[in-house]
């Protein structure tokens, strides 16, 4: 949308933002989710920079015409709607609402699309990920630019997601029904041979996390879900450094989303991803951190758990109502398709007859 690739490139308006988003409303969405950013963020920041950012012009020895100009797009399309009053994303979200569907803004856990090079990508980065090195995984083993990776496993890293999500909440809040961790872009947190160890340290930014989506939630007057986008099994979840089952046993989620990286697979475990939470929160030996208490002050997780689960019931009910709702169309247009063939045979043997009697 940021390149308004929809509307041939031309520069982007708060109106071609309406009509993006208005191309799924009045469909079967709905929900909205906006991206709030990859690295870079697409809102005027105090903890990071807009995507695009060519620093005053220092950077654009960096990059060869066609591509500086191809980020730089970016940049101004953004300043565009800056000085309309609003940004990219709290426009859609704005315009969502308007038509009424659900908002959530989603952030990118740890984007790593550019995070190659310090030569290549710096309009693409944030600041804090150019400057600190020293906070990055440095371990090419788990997957592409994973050496690049923010290691959540220090405490500066997770201060900064923290202060960003903070921002958001304060900036989009009255805008947004709830807040969508997207854990698949990338997944890689940690080391390979720390990640799992770490696990109750991600639990932990999760208690943080919920803290504050309460906190604004308590500030609006209404209440802030909190979702996840995770990977379709929970071994690998863990193997990761992400214990999804004790998130939910301590009710620091509304709902999760199950997916891949990138596209979208309709063949995804749906089934056996709920079995195997259901079991994992059944257990009562052996499994670690079942009387962990959250130290974060996150507060009513058992009412989370149940909403979590009333919210599984829920989506299965909807997606049952529009299969009875595809059925209904289905019948409709099968009884409108004979009654026209009937008509058509009424009308002809009319002629026919009229024929015979002029005959």
């Amino acid at each position: 949308m940021l390149g308004n690739y929809w509307f041939g490139g031309r520069p982007l308006t708060v109106e071609d933002v309406n009509a993006a988003v208005d191309m799924v409303a009045g469909t079967q969405v709905t929900t909205y989710m906006m991206c709030t950013g990859s690295s870079a963020v697409y809102y005027p920041s105090k903890y990071s920079n807009m995507l695009g950012d060519d620093r005053g012009g220092t950077l654009k020895a960096c990059y060869d015409s066609a591509t500086y100009n191809l980020w730089r797009r970016y940049w101004d399309n953004e300043k565009r709607l800056e000085a309309e009053g609003t940004d990219m994303v709290s426009a859609s979200l704005a315009r969502a609402r308007e038509r009424g569907l659900e908002t959530f803004i989603t952030l990118r856990m740890n984007d790593l699309h550019f995070a190659d090079t310090l030569s290549a990508c710096k309009m693409a980065m944030e600041e804090f990920w150019l400057q600190n090195p020293q906070f990055w995984t440095n371990d090419p083993s788990i997957g592409y630019n994973s050496a690049g990776a923010l290691d959540y496993a220090h405490p500066q890293v997770r201060e900064h997601k923290l202060a960003l999500i903070s921002e958001q909440l304060e900036r989009f809040g009255p805008l947004i029904d709830g807040v969508d961790l997207d854990f698949m872009r990338f997944f890689v947190y940690f080391r390979a041979d720390e990640a799992r160890a770490n696990s109750q340290i991600m639990t932990q930014f999760l208690c943080q996390v919920r803290t504050l989506v309460d906190s604004c939630a308590a500030s609006l007057g209404r209440p802030l879900l909190l979702s996840a986008r995770v990977a379709p099994t929970l071994a690998y979840n863990m193997k990761k450094g992400l214990d999804v089952a004790e998130w939910v046993r301590r009710g620091l989620l509304d709902f999760i989303s199950i997916g891949t990286h990138w596209r979208g697979d309709p063949s995804l475990p749906v089934g056996q991803f709920r079995s195997d939470l259901a079991a994992a929160l059944s257990c009562t030996d052996g499994c670690s951190g079942a009387a962990a208490s959250c130290t974060s002050g996150c507060s009513g997780a058992a009412s989370r758990s149940c909403t979590f689960w009333c919210c599984c019931l829920l989506w299965r009910c909807r997606m049952l109502w529009r299969c009875c709702l595809l059925l209904h169309y289905w019948l409709f247009w099968r009884c409108r398709m004979l009654w026209h063939r009937r008509m058509f045979w009424h009308r002809r043997m009319f002629w026919r007859c009229r024929l015979f009697w002029r005959c």
